[in-house]
């Protein structure tokens, strides 16, 4: 079995469920909703997958008809971002593209600002919160920008490479998950929010049209939350080829490292450079794998060990609670109940 599975921290879901309950809504049945257990927001390491994610992000927003999920002066009623990238989509060019964008956010609200400003033959992407509530985590700052890098990816058909990202904020304890979320080095306690890029990418045409946005909002906000490829060129390549080779049989870094056409020393010593572990990339992948498996609770503990590459179960259950925080039997368990009473 091969694998493409990503899975989110748990973090951003207490985050979206501490705005949840700032609405007033029933945090209980949101995770119903979105087939999350409740047991693994008792785990600092626990993780969900993408599909589970966008579900609760979806069930607040709509719930609370907030898209901003109480964390701005006002809120963003539920289907403005529909209704804005209807228009974009319409723009000859990413450019105009934003600057239509621009103009929606000073015509329908007081609460957020999007500035585009050309610098050094750089472009700013600089998003403004006016008096932004509930500042105590940055969701609705790291989601936001996160959104509008894939959603101008998107609108011309090609990942735009970031010079950087820079955020107010400090570097959160979480800022690993940052790896995959942005494309390019992330900075903290900077002037603005902003992301960077080359210019020329402003210049792009939109390569979208009514019809395939339609399929893309079918798609929203899942489609935002799975992984992109925005890995170091090393520790891109390394990731591709152990998602095409069956995971119960991922190789140590010396096979890899031959099928690379490298030396092991090699292969370290780049990996190294892009502040990676060879371990730590396999263990993600048979991470997400495993939790993929238990998430569809058709599998035994026993058959998910096997498929992800261990002979002993003993040896899977250690190794998932180092990973996740829990026992493989309470996931699977969290994750049958909260199907089973939603």
């Amino acid at each position: 079995m091969a694998t493409n599975n990503h899975t989110i921290s748990i973090h951003f879901v207490h985050t979206v469920l501490d705005c949840a309950q700032y609405l007033g809504l029933p945090v209980d049945e949101l995770l119903k909703q979105a087939k999350i257990p409740s047991e693994l927001l008792k785990q600092s390491r626990a993780r969900v997958q993408p599909v589970q994610f966008g579900k609760l992000v979806h069930a607040v927003g709509q719930q609370g008809n907030d898209e901003y999920m109480g964390c701005a002066r006002e809120p963003g009623k539920f289907g403005i971002f529909n209704l804005m990238a209807k228009l974009a989509v319409q723009q000859a060019t990413l450019h105009q593209a934003l600057l239509s964008c621009q103009q929606f956010y000073r015509l329908t609200g007081d609460a957020i600002r999007l500035e585009i400003d050309i610098v050094d033959q750089q472009a700013k992407l600089t998003l403004r919160l006016i008096e932004p509530c509930r500042q105590e985590h940055h969701l609705i700052t790291e989601l936001t920008m996160l959104i509008w890098h894939r959603f101008s990816s998107w609108l011309i058909d090609e990942a735009i490479v970031l010079s950087n990202i820079q955020f107010t904020f400090p570097q959160p304890a979480y800022a690993e998950e940052y790896e995959l979320m942005y494309p390019g080095p992330v900075l903290f306690n900077m002037p603005s929010n902003t992301l960077i890029f080359d210019q020329q990418c402003l210049n792009r045409p939109v390569n979208q049209n009514t019809h395939s946005l339609r399929k893309y909002l079918q798609q929203v906000p899942y489609q935002w939350f799975v992984r992109q490829r925005f890995n170091q060129p090393t520790t891109t390549l390394v990731i591709e080829q152990l998602e095409a080779i069956n995971v119960e049989r991922l190789p140590d870094i010396g096979r890899l490292a031959s099928m690379l056409h490298m030396s092991e020393r090699t292969l370290r010593r780049k990996l190294q450079q892009e502040n990676t572990l060879f371990s730590k990339l396999r263990d993600r992948i048979k991470r997400d794998a495993a939790i993929g498996l238990l998430t569809q609770h058709r599998h035994s503990v026993e058959q998910v060990a096997a498929a992800v590459g261990f002979s002993e179960s003993a040896s899977f259950i250690r190794a998932f609670k180092s990973w996740t925080g829990v026992t493989p039997a309470i996931y699977r368990h969290g994750n049958t109940k909260t199907t089973l009473n939603s």
